[in-house]
């Protein structure tokens, strides 16, 4: 059906589809060529673009919606997922992300990592909510950002450390880090968004397999989660 299709065919369709609330907010997970996601945050395909590469041929469907586009000669059932034809080496699981606030931010699962109870933003609307990087030895001193030099501050704690150097110790209240200081992949950043804020139930058997059983990412895994409940429980 879709060989058939030409691509101005394809793209009238796309223009009536859009009328479409489910079609314009459908998102579908786009997988490699091995059939494991990629990507912080996950890479995803919108309608539209999802229709221009299925008839493009550079992906296929793995799962399917119950969302159709249509025009007035042509119909299509859209996945929930798809995989690219061709194997892509970049963004894999395995792969270190870039070091930067957002991916920080997933790392340390949305909390400050020296008040772990303390939930911050990336779109704060005081310094005490917003999210900022933290460099444990300051960039005074020649901290760069790197994986193993932050830790992710509200932006009010952050500013009045300054150049302070101290790490902070056992008893020293809100100077002591409470987080593992490591280097996070791809697949550790997916699982621990998922988690916080889980993805459709169509794209889990794609996901959870992600989830980290060794080494610091493990450990933090289960911090996020043992802390997520513990303030979960002060909540009620």
């Amino acid at each position: 059906m879709m060989a058939a299709c030409k691509s101005n065919e394809a793209f009238e369709m796309v223009g009536v589809a859009q009328s479409s609330t489910a079609f314009t907010t459908h998102r579908a997970l786009l997988l490699n060529a091995d059939y494991r996601p990629m990507g912080s945050p996950l890479l995803t395909l919108d309608g539209e673009e999802l229709v221009r590469r299925l008839l493009a041929e550079t992906v296929v469907p793995v799962k399917w919606s119950e969302v159709w586009a249509r025009s007035p000669s042509f119909e299509m059932r859209l996945p929930s997922v798809v995989a690219l034809t061709k194997y892509s080496p970049n963004q894999t699981p395995e792969d270190v992300p870039p070091c930067n606030l957002a991916n920080l931010y997933e790392r340390e699962n949305g909390r400050d990592a020296y008040k772990r109870r303390r939930k911050v933003s990336l779109k704060g609307r005081s310094p005490a909510q917003q999210a900022s990087i933290d460099h444990i030895v300051p960039a005074f001193y020649g901290g760069e950002i790197n994986w193993d030099n932050v830790a992710l501050a509200a932006q009010d704690w952050n500013s009045k450390r300054g150049h302070d150097q101290r790490k902070g110790k056992k008893g020293e209240g809100d100077r002591r880090l409470n987080v593992l200081v490591y280097t996070p992949t791809y697949g550790n950043l997916m699982a621990f968004k998922n988690a916080r804020s889980p993805e459709p139930a169509e794209w889990q058997e794609f996901l959870q397999p992600l989830t980290p059983k060794h080494g610091p990412a493990a450990e933090m895994w289960q911090e996020h989660r043992a802390m997520d409940a513990y303030v979960a429980g002060l909540e009620r």
